[in-house]
């Protein structure tokens, strides 16, 4: 018990405030505390003792700090060689964390310092071991806690919403309202900060904060949040643009959404870019906003030469520009850009600068303005004069929106080293828009007089725009932050549609007035045809809220006689249930009513309406007031009362109706009966009562306007017959077991006994008791207990509920005997594995020799048992070389279906595949007689064809006949002597061992005459060559010719 307690004690925790705490008195402990002082078991004035060995963890307060300690002294004796004095430090909650070091010494140096838990418990673990020689002071530490910056990220969301380039858009001093949205990692966002910076010098603080910008312009807002232990979040930028002209891309604006109460009538109204054909523009003067910044395009051109042409670059896009489809660009270095490339005209000098205020736009010369063929302006700058200018171009965007910007940026104006310009050019795909941005376009007077022009033109020189002022003959002239647009204003390339939800088109006209009675959504669709002939629809959206009315009117039905209340949009009242109150249940002293029968007004104008008059159809009610209008409308049908007339026939228990009048209504005895018959409420059906019995029946509809009648009916006699067939006897085939014994479905006769009248439900009994009894019936499917069997029959008439009886006889037919034949086999002479069967050769083995039996041939076993599709005369297989038929066996004379099945096998065998046309067999006639002795057997291999003979029996015929069938085969093949002089031909027959299936071929004998040979005359030559030596060549084929006789 003393060990358990121990162990208790060494895992208490503690929590304790600003206090000493000595490693020995709290051995084994975890404290958890964020201030007081840390001492060795001396304490803070004296020395810790002799073979100490004490362990203290140190935790924070809470889970997001960790335990700081800061040792002011610290003093031991030195640990050398594993013996002395020292302080081991646990970055964790117990000596398993990992060891942050060992310290002990008495330099001052040797002490942790200051140290900091770097672990998710922020706790640290401190052991003291010490021999037992020298002690010293030990050490003294501060306790604090340091709670570490949590993750804190900032997002802001706006109203207005930010555009798909993730920039707010807004007007001149139109308010916007940033929300700004704080995530922290802890999940503490108490006392956080939001603090803005708007960047224009304004400053707020809040989650939500308002601004509107009285200048137009592009503004930076930010936002820092700072959490409680101030710990700053990133730096959440958005981009404002104040009073921008919408950009030249295609767009459309169907309006912001917005809220109605009541149905009424709304204005819709959709703003788009409109724009035509490129024949002509239209110039307008927009807010300086530029869409890009003027530096840091990603292509440079060369600002180290000036008056240059740079290189001619793809337009990746199309686009128009007076009729004609550019795809090449080149930007010249004094601030314009041309179509009319050309890729030998670039360099310093190629971009010419000398033209005067005499050379307005439109003009072909001098080459310094008739060249280009857009002005962002055109002057004489000089990029080569400092190093702080830039000239570039850039393709940004996506399709179909994608623009070309080209920049000239701080580039310093010729001749004045103290002026700088600054303009862009902006073109847009798709509509074929030119912005020029002018952010600053100093004149230098004393060169070229401060010539400049601003503008676009054809090639030609022909035609051209320029805004008003800016024209070469208005120089000099200067401008700050000024932008102009050039929109093509031609036939206009474009379709403008107002869609529903559904997709519908509801209009063409941008401006339309529609009713609307719910919340509906709008659809504004643009279609730009590009000039090369593409679609580009742009769609934007509008969603119209209609808010529940400030009141709710609904119509209620009272009848004043009966105190009958309806609240239901269709009242079926009978026409004695006037009069009625038709009652708005609205009631203000504001609001106006007017009533309407079926669209027609009444002349009332009450929250209440009296109806005196049976006129059927809709009363409606218009209801108008704060500023709302509201209707509901009743259907009320005024009817005569019903028709309930019925009639009864009677039944064996009871009787049944028949609704001649309104249905739906329901029954009940008029008189109620004392023999224990009921009757169902819904059908009528008077059922358990007695023979011959009247019954009063009451029968009330359930319309409108119910009515009553009342009909008397009197049950049948006991003896009423039902109109039942005596069933001809049952006769069934026996099973496989040929025992007079079956199962027998004995619902075969159903149909037979009751005439097929379907009122008639049908039953079987062992005996006829049990039939007239309706006890132990027979199941349908029932299993004869002998050969034959009489069985019972009970008719039921569902109507009448009236039953007879009759009997049934059941029989079972044997099926005769008959024996499986075996296969039938067919040899193939073309080997595709289909031969013709013979199948009736077959008949006497199947029959055993009885006669009075049919047998038939069928290819399935369903239609052997059904005794259809029967196979006549000869059969050719329709399964390749192995097919199973099924055959049908039954008696000739007895007319039952009782049949034996059968089935047999189809064997189809390839005849051997021979050489059926050898090579002949030649002898020489050496008797000169034409007869031989041949061995006929030297033919084997070639016959056999690459067959194995050990599978073939193989003979030899003078005649084919006796081939064909294997009669007076050669005795002799291996020494046979032809019969016919010289020329004769042999049958040879080869068939296999196992299916003894055979071939037929003939080979041909000849014997050939010997040839006649000429003794020839002796060859003489002269000795010419090496005369005497008696060697001549001689030609010995000379002598061919009469050796051979010709």
């Amino acid at each position: 018990m003393l060990r358990i307690n121990y162990i208790v004690f060494f895992f208490l925790f503690f929590y304790s405030y600003s206090q000493d705490y000595n490693i020995d008195d709290y051995d084994g402990q975890t404290i958890n505390t964020c201030s007081g002082n840390f001492y060795d078991s001396g304490g803070p004035n004296g020395v810790y003792s002799a073979n100490e060995d004490y362990t203290i963890t140190i935790c924070p307060e809470n889970d997001l700090q960790l335990i700081e300690l800061d040792f002011t002294s610290f003093t031991s004796q030195p640990v050398q060689n594993g013996n002395g004095d020292g302080l081991e430090i646990y970055d964790g909650a117990n000596t398993s964390a990992p060891l942050i070091n060992m310290y002990s010494g008495t330099n001052s140096n040797s002490g942790p310092g200051f140290i900091t838990a770097s672990n998710d418990t922020g706790c640290l673990t401190f052991r003291f071991f010490s021999n037992n020689a020298a002690q010293a002071g030990g050490w003294e530490a501060v306790i604090s806690c340091f709670e570490p910056c949590q993750d804190v990220f900032s997002e802001i969301s706006s109203n207005p919403t930010a555009n798909t380039n993730g920039s707010v858009e807004v007007e001149v001093d139109e308010n916007i309202i940033f929300t700004g949205l704080g995530e922290f990692s802890n999940g503490i966002s108490e006392n956080a900060s939001y603090d803005w910076d708007f960047g224009n010098g304004s400053t707020a603080t809040g989650e939500t904060v308002n601004i509107s910008y009285s200048n137009a312009g592009i503004y930076d807002v930010s936002l820092v949040v700072t959490d409680y232990n101030d710990c700053s979040s990133n730096n959440s930028e958005i981009q404002v643009i104040v009073g921008a002209t919408t950009p030249g891309n295609p767009y459309v604006s169907a309006g912001d959404d917005f809220s109605i109460v009541c149905e009424t009538n709304i204005s819709l109204s959709a703003d788009f870019l409109e724009i035509g054909e490129t024949n002509t523009y239209n110039i307008v003067e927009i807010p300086f906003v530029p869409p890009f910044p003027f530096n840091g395009l990603s292509n440079s051109v060369n600002t180290n030469i000036d008056d240059a042409w740079d290189s001619p670059q793809a337009l990746p896009f199309d686009f128009c520009f007076f009729g004609n489809l550019e795809q090449q660009f080149q930007v010249g270095s004094n601030g314009l850009v041309r179509f009319d490339v050309n890729s030998s005209d670039t360099g310093s000098g190629s971009n010419a600068y000398s033209f005067s205020s005499a050379n307005n736009i439109p003009t072909n010369s001098p080459d310094a303005i008739g060249e280009g063929n857009i002005f962002s302006p055109v002057h004489d700058i000089d990029p080569a004069a400092s190093n702080a200018e830039e000239i570039r171009w850039e393709i940004l965007g996506e399709f179909p929106n994608r623009v070309l910007a080209v920049s000239f940026y701080n580039v310093e104006m010729y001749s004045c080293s103290d002026l700088f310009a600054t303009h862009m050019i902006v073109l847009y795909e798709t509509t074929n828009v030119i912005d020029i941005y002018i952010q600053n376009k100093p004149s230098c007077n004393s060169w070229q007089g401060g010539v400049a022009a601003v503008g676009i033109q054809n090639d030609a020189g022909n035609q051209g725009f320029v805004p008003p002022g800016r024209n070469s003959s208005d120089s000099p002239w200067t401008t700050q932050e000024e932008a102009w647009r050039f929109t093509p204003a031609g036939e206009p390339i474009l379709t403008f549609e107002w869609l529903n939800s559904f997709g519908e088109v509801i209009s063409t006209e941008s401006e339309i007035d529609i009713a609307i009675d719910e919340t509906q959504t709008y659809i504004a669709k643009v279609t730009y045809t590009t000039c090369t002939g593409n679609p580009i629809v742009v769609e934007d959206d509008i969603t119209i809220t209609v808010e529940e009315p400030p009141y709710v009117v609904d119509i209620i039905t009272e009848v004043v006689n009966s105190e009958e209340v309806f609240n239901s949009d269709i009242v079926d009242l009978c026409d004695d249930s006037l009069p009625l109150i038709l009652d708005a249940q609205y009631e203000s002293e504001t609001a106006t009513y007017q009533w309407f029968l079926n669209n027609s007004q009444i002349d009332n104008q009450n929250s209440q309406l009296t109806i005196t008059s049976s006129t059927s159809g809709e009363y409606r009610l218009v209801v108008e007031d704060d500023e709302c209008q509201v209707s509901d409308e009743v259907i009320i049908n005024f009817g005569n009362p019903d028709n309930s007339l019925f009639e009864m026939a009677g039944t064996c228990d009871g009787g049944i109706a028949n609704i001649l009048g309104v249905p739906g209504g329901s029954f009940s005895f008029n008189i109620t009966p004392n023999d224990g018959a009921i009757i169902n409420p819904d059908s009528g059906i008077i059922s358990g009562g007695s023979y011959e019995t009247t019954y009063s029946v009451l029968y009330t509809t359930n319309d409108a306007c119910p009515s009553s009648s009342v009909v008397e009916v009197t049950s049948l006699s006991e003896d009423s017959p039902l109109e039942i067939t005596d069933p001809s006897p049952l006769e069934v085939c026996d099973d496989n077991i040929p025992d007079g014994l079956v199962e027998i479905d004995l619902s075969l006769k159903n149909s037979e006994i009751t005439n097929g009248n379907p009122n008639y439900s049908v039953s079987y009994f062992f005996n006829e008791n049990d039939a007239i009894n309706n006890v132990n019936p027979l199941p349908n499917n029932y299993t004869n207990i002998s050969n034959p069997q009489t069985i019972y029959v009970r008719v039921y008439d569902l109507i009448s509920n009236c039953s007879a009886t009759t009997s049934l006889l059941l029989s079972v037919i044997y099926a005769p005997s008959a024996t499986s034949p075996p296969n039938l086999e067919y040899c193939d002479p073309d080997a595709d594995g289909f031969g013709v069967f013979d199948l009736t050769s077959y008949n006497d083995i199947i029959s055993q020799g009885q006669s009075g039996l049919t047998i038939s041939y069928h290819e399935t076993e369903a239609d052997a048992e059904n005794n259809v599709n029967e196979i006549v005369g000869e059969y050719n297989n329709i399964v390749a070389y192995e097919q199973t038929v099924y055959i049908r066996v039954e008696s000739s004379s007895v007319a039952t279906d009782c049949g034996t099945i059968l089935s047999m096998n189809l064997i189809v065998n390839d005849i051997p595949q021979i050489n059926t046309e050898p090579s002949s067999l030649f002898l020489c006639d050496e008797n000169t007689d034409g007869f031989g002795i041949f061995d006929l057997s030297t033919s084997n291999e070639e016959l056999l064809n690459g067959l194995d003979p050990s599978d073939f029996t193989i003979t030899y015929y003078e005649a084919q006949d006796d081939a064909q069938n294997a009669l007076n085969a050669i005795v002799t093949p291996y020494n046979y002597t032809n019969a016919t002089a010289f020329n004769q031909f042999v049958w040879v027959r080869i068939e296999n061992n196992t299916t003894a299936c055979y071939n037929v071929g003939s080979i041909e004998l000849i014997i050939n005459e010997l040839p006649v040979l000429t003794q020839p005359t002796p060859l003489n030559l002269c000795d010419y060559n090496n005369s005497g030596d008696e060697v001549e060549g001689f030609t010995l084929e000379d002598s061919i010719g009469e050796v051979l006789q010709g």
